[in-house]
């Protein structure tokens, strides 16, 4: 049983979310779900359908970025064909399930249930950067860049801003700086930057390595525009509203695309 993508609830989802949209909270896995029977997954789900019982004897670790390792024992007298299963966060929150037609394995009574899965999480079925900043780390004005075209991102800004992000972390560190992370299972990915901009460099450095990596990646630079230019299309209708309008255009494509979202 590997390769199975475990689905996340909305509940899950929203209990995954800090406070005031600040990053990621800081959740534990403390009860699994055991089903006996399938069923058609709804996000909106709180509890796991046709839960017989919960076992806290479980293990997982992370065996990569979007993938864990699971096993769950029950030891107990119990007897029944276990079809799904859910995981439980700290907080009572239902994170997701996993579930199919068929059992996945049966139980008997004098028998112990030991099953191992690896399961990922479902990957986006894109992402769409908007002059995305991916090295903090030293860097020095490309040869198209200039204050006055771009106000918004002073270098002085960008060296006080990306120390107050990083902290006491080195802007090496790949969560810091995502173009020096492993992008293998990165999803399909458009890219949106001005090339009056200081952090042009970043997008054309991590399209390279999308691209190297097998992602299907598109960079549209627009020229003698400044930082996150969509965001002003009320000032700047032609260039703001043709960008929203591209990007818009490839979120249906992607979204409405039979491809597969992930890769395990």
């Amino acid at each position: 049983m590997a390769g199975n993508v475990i689905q996340l609830t909305d509940a899950g989802r929203a209990a995954l979310v800090a406070p005031g949209n600040t990053g990621t909270a800081a959740r534990k896995i403390t009860q699994i779900g055991l089903g006996t029977a399938s069923f058609v997954f709804k996000p909106d789900m709180k509890v796991l359908p046709n839960e017989l019982k919960r076992t806290t004897t479980f293990g997982a670790s992370n065996v990569a970025s979007d993938t864990m390792h699971v096993m769950i024992q029950d030891d107990t007298n119990a007897q029944y064909k276990l079809y799904a299963f859910g995981l439980y966060l700290d907080n009572g929150v239902l994170l997701g399930v996993y579930v199919q037609d068929t059992p996945i394995l049966e139980k008997a009574p004098a028998a112990m249930l030991l099953l191992a899965a690896e399961a990922g999480l479902p990957m986006p079925a894109g992402a769409y950067l908007l002059s995305p900043w991916l090295d903090l780390g030293p860097r020095t004005p490309h040869p198209g860049y200039a204050l006055a075209k771009d106000p918004l991102l002073a270098p002085d800004a960008i060296r006080a801003w990306g120390k107050a992000y990083r902290g006491d972390e080195h802007p090496s560190h790949p969560k810091i700086s995502p173009v020096l992370a492993d992008l293998k299972y990165f999803p399909r990915t458009l890219i949106q930057v001005g090339g009056a901009e200081a952090l042009l460099e970043d997008s054309l450095a991590f399209t390279r390595k999308l691209a190297l990596a097998g992602t299907d990646v598109q960079l549209n630079v627009w020229k003698d525009q400044v930082h996150a230019w969509p965001l002003f299309h009320a000032d700047m209708p032609l260039s703001g509203g043709a960008a929203i309008a591209q990007a818009g255009e490839w979120m249906d494509r992607v979204s409405n695309s039979d491809a597969p979202a992930s890769k395990f």
